[in-house]
Formats: structure tokens, C-alpha cells, sequence
């Protein structure tokens, strides 16, 4: 009658298998549990700690890895009674395998018993306090991590065990937790079979999840970091900044930087004229879209009959990258970028950086040659650079974080000095030549009326041509939509492939890109 029936397991030996972890790691655990139920001991103590290695840059073959490991102690903490060591994947922070070393720590605990787990993290400490004290799905979503607090939360719960979270000094002269860093270090490298995998199945009623991974991130910053790398494909696959990073995987520019400057330089919002006039500026730098005579001269051929440049009244024609090889404003630039270094030169040495000379820190940002202080001109009053030099300066510094305060500085002042003593007195001489030849904006704007009713009239006087039979009318209608799809449809594919496989990217390896509109 009975022949169906399933035989149960005690009640931590069940809570085990539902984690669904590995066979290799349930077999592991669930020799110590049934040890740790045997010896009916009401006290348990245990040392946890994890480890992250972060995939190295530009290194073929490597990836991230967050290894976990804990030991538990005799009651009189004398003696090691058992260890182990795990990996776990997705999601990559410090933290992370931290809190899947206390939850697989947890499975270990006998129903009813006290539990001490020491620990080097406050951070997890932190996050498993603080969803014991609110229920409510809105504090879940705020959480990093959720879904292994939520388990370590609910196991606690239903074995009815008296968690004592400790907090241990890292890097310390406990010998315990130096012995539990070995391990999770040790788990860095572990294979497939000790691979911790979090489910989906939780006490909450809700989860969010991207493709079939669970989002362990806050939510708000998690989509706003979904939209970010979605405005920044788009951004960054447009013609004109393809044509500055060609290719997105092997970039060349420091584009973190440049987002810094420009969302310092624009704010929550332009409330000035200036600060309106100065970011539109800035933008029609980094397009290489500046209003200079050649550019008007496009627009307005028969108003700009001479497009060569006034200021040097050569025979040069006045484009964006001639204002930085202008012989009338070299001085100008020289006066400029020498003050410029002077001030971030004592910058360093007030840091403790006296390893580098003036003239080298020139070479460094600027080149040697006249012709590389040139090329270095035209990044700069577009917000640009290399990333190349930004290693050179960490070396220097021996920090990455220095040399970008350096850097940040660097760029902002020379492109406000461009703007404040270059280009701002260039449009002061340039409008009043305009009104020396009889160029007014009440010119230019009858002359865009003129187009803009001309192009209106062709437009009608298309219409009114004999249209095409039916037939050839939805034939040719037929071709011409599949040209605009064709040619419409290749780039959205390329856009939305390559910010798609940023957000997978970061979920797994944990690395955002370098072009990150943020």
C-alpha cells in the first residue's frame, strides 16, 4: 500500500539537498553535517573567508574566479575538525564568496544548536543583519547578493540555529583566519564539481532576473547600468566616433575620463547661458564639428567665398585642427600648456612624486616632436586621452587612482584654457569680420527660409508628377524597404550585440567597458 512513498531524510540533511549544489560538494557537506548531528554538541564554531581574482587586462586566458573556504574548530578552538574549500561564479565582488561560505557554513549547523562563524567581511556581516530585520520585497531588490542572504536567512530560521556573526581583523596574526584565506584561495582554482551555483527558488514570491541569470545586483543600479551600456553602443558605434575608436574591443582612448569631464561640465542640468554655450562647445569638440570657416563655409558657400583662416592670414584653410597649428595662436598654446604643467607638476610633488621632471611629464602628455604636440592638441580640446599614457603616469605614480585625479585635471585645464583664451577671442575677431563683409545672422537665417521653401516646393512638385502603375508602385515601394532595411538593420545588430554581451560580460567577469557612458 505504502510501495510509492519516498523515505525522508532529517530535516538538515533535506534542507541540504534542495540547495541543489553539485553532487561531489552534497557528498562533502553532508559527511560533515551527519558528523556534526552525531556528536551532539550544542556549539559550533567555524572561520569562513573568500577570495577574488579579478581577470587581468589584455591578458589571453584569464578570467575572473571568487574562491570560498572555512574550518570548523574544536569546542576548545585547539584543533581543526574539518575544512573545505568552493568556488562560486556570476556576479563577481569581494563579498559574494564571503556570504556563500557562511550559507554553505549554515547547511553544516545541527536543528537547534549555537553557531559562531568568524569572519574578515563586515560587508556580509552587514547584509545578513540587516535582511533580518525587514521582510518586505522593496528591501530585497535593494540588496546585493539576495538571493545567498535569503538563503542563509531562511535556513536560520528553519533549523531554529542561534547565529553569532563575529567580526575578525583580515591579514591579521589569527592563525585560523589566515588558515580559511588558504583555502578560499585554494578554491579559486577548484573544478566543476565544487562549483557553487545560488537557485532560483527563494522565500520571496518575486525574482528579477537578465536572460537566465538572477539578478543579484541592486535592481535601480543594475538597469541604470543596462541603459548606460545601451546609450553608450549607440554613442559609440555613430559614425563620427567610429571614426575616432575604430574598434570598440582594442580601445585606444581613456573614454572614462572624458564622461567624468563632461558630466562635471553639464551637471544635473545647464542653468547658465555660459555652462549651456561652453557644454554644447564641448560636444561640437569631440565631433570635430567646431563652427570654423570651413564648416560655415559648407553650409553658407555663398556667403564664405574665402574659408582660408583670418588669424594668420595664410592660405590655410580654417578647420578644427588648424586652430592647434596656427601660427598666430602657438604662443597662445605654449604659454598655456607650460602653466598648465607647472601646476601639475607641484600637484605630484605635493603627493610625494619627484621622479618625474617638467620636460618628461611634457613628453609624456604632450610628445617630443612638434608634429606629436600637435596630434596631442587635436585629442585634447576634444577631451581625449590615451590610455596608453594614463598606464605611463600610473607606473610613475604608483597608483591608478593618482594618476587619474592627475590626468582629470590635466584635461579640464587645458580644455577650458582652449575655450576661455583661444576660442572665445577667435569668435570675438571672426564675428566682426562677418559684419565687415555684411555677414549677419539675419543673413544666414533668410538664406535657410530660401532652402527650406525650395526644398518644400521640389517636395510637391514630386507629387504632382503621373505616379507609377500600381504594380511597379509597390514593386519599386517593395525595393526600397528592403535597401533602408538592409542598411538600417546591420548597424542596430552590431549596436545591440555589442552592449548585449556587455551586460553578460559584467554579470560574469564582473568588468564594465572601457566606452561605459556613466
Amino acid at each position: 500500500m505504502f510501495q510509492g512513498l519516498l523515505p525522508i531524510e532529517c530535516l538538515e540533511i533535506e534542507l541540504l539537498k534542495k540547495q541543489k549544489l553539485s553532487k561531489a560538494l552534497e557528498v562533502v557537506l553532508q559527511k560533515s553535517l551527519v558528523r556534526n548531528i552525531e556528536s551532539n554538541e550544542q556549539e559550533f564554531f567555524f572561520y569562513t573567508d573568500g577570495s577574488l581574482q579579478l581577470q587581468k587586462e589584455n591578458q589571453i586566458g584569464s578570467s575572473t574566479k571568487m574562491g570560498l573556504g572555512w574550518l570548523q574548530l574544536s569546542e576548545d578552538k585547539s584543533y581543526i575538525v574539518d575544512e573545505g574549500f568552493a568556488r562560486i561564479r556570476d556576479w563577481p565582488s569581494s563579498t559574494r564568496p564571503e556570504l556563500a561560505a557562511i550559507w554553505l557554513v549554515v547547511l553544516l549547523a545541527p536543528s537547534g544548536t549555537k553557531l559562531t562563524i568568524y569572519s574578515d567581511s563586515l560587508a556580509a556581516i552587514n547584509a545578513i543583519t540587516s535582511i533580518n530585520r525587514s521582510l518586505a520585497f522593496s528591501h530585497f531588490i535593494k540588496l546585493g547578493n539576495f538571493s545567498i542572504v535569503s538563503k542563509i536567512r531562511d535556513l536560520v530560521r528553519l533549523k531554529g540555529v542561534c547565529l553569532n556573526l563575529v567580526k575578525v581583523k583580515g591579514h591579521s596574526e589569527d592563525y585560523w583566519n589566515g588558515r580559511a584565506d588558504t583555502l578560499a584561495k585554494k578554491g579559486l582554482t577548484a573544478g566543476e564539481e565544487l562549483l557553487v551555483v545560488p537557485t532560483q527558488e527563494l522565500s520571496v514570491y518575486t525574482t528579477l532576473s537578465w536572460k537566465h541569470f538572477v539578478i543579484e545586483s541592486p535592481a535601480r543600479k543594475f538597469l541604470n547600468l543596462v541603459l548606460d551600456l545601451k546609450t553608450g553602443a549607440e554613442l559609440m558605434n555613430a559614425k563620427t566616433f567610429r571614426k575616432i575608436e575604430p574598434s570598440l574591443d582594442e580601445s585606444v582612448f581613456s573614454w572614462s575620463l572624458l564622461w567624468e569631464n563632461l558630466h562635471e561640465l553639464s551637471g544635473v542640468r545647464c542653468d547658465a547661458m555660459d555652462k549651456s554655450k561652453k557644454l554644447c562647445t564641448f560636444w561640437k569638440c569631440l565631433q570635430g564639428k567646431l563652427p570654423v570657416l570651413a564648416e560655415v563655409g559648407s553650409r553658407f558657400p555663398t556667403l564664405y567665398l574665402n574659408t582660408c583662416c583670418k588669424l594668420c592670414n595664410s592660405e590655410e584653410v580654417e578647420t578644427q585642427d588648424h586652430l592647434v597649428r596656427c601660427t598666430a595662436l602657438s604662443n597662445k598654446w605654449n604659454l598655456l600648456e607650460e602653466t598648465i604643467l607647472a601646476i601639475l607638476l607641484e600637484k605630484m610633488k605635493s603627493k610625494g612624486i619627484n621622479r618625474i621632471s617638467k620636460s618628461q611629464l611634457e613628453d609624456l602628455l604632450l610628445g617630443k616632436t612638434q608634429e606629436e604636440i600637435f596630434q596631442s592638441r587635436e585629442l585634447l580640446i576634444k577631451g581625449l586621452i590615451k590610455k596608453d599614457t594614463e598606464k605611463r603616469l600610473a607606473e610613475i605614480s604608483n597608483s591608478s587612482a593618482e594618476a587619474k585625479i592627475f590626468l582629470k585635471f590635466f584635461l579640464v585645464a587645458i580644455w577650458n584654457s582652449f575655450y576661455v583664451e583661444i576660442w572665445k577671442p577667435r569668435c570675438v575677431f571672426i564675428t566682426n569680420w562677418e559684419k565687415s563683409c555684411g555677414i549677419t545672422q539675419k543673413v544666414k537665417w533668410d538664406l535657410i527660409k530660401k532652402k527650406r521653401k525650395e526644398e518644400t516646393s521640389r517636395k510637391k512638385r514630386k507629387r504632382k508628377k503621373k505616379e507609377p502603375s500600381s504594380v511597379k508602385k509597390i514593386q519599386e515601394h517593395s525595393g526600397l524597404q528592403d535597401k533602408v532595411r538592409n542598411k538600417v538593420s546591420a548597424p542596430l545588430e552590431e549596436i545591440n550585440d555589442c552592449w548585449l554581451d556587455s551586460v553578460e560580460r559584467f554579470i560574469v567577469e564582473g568588468i564594465k567597458p572601457n566606452w561605459l557612458v556613466s
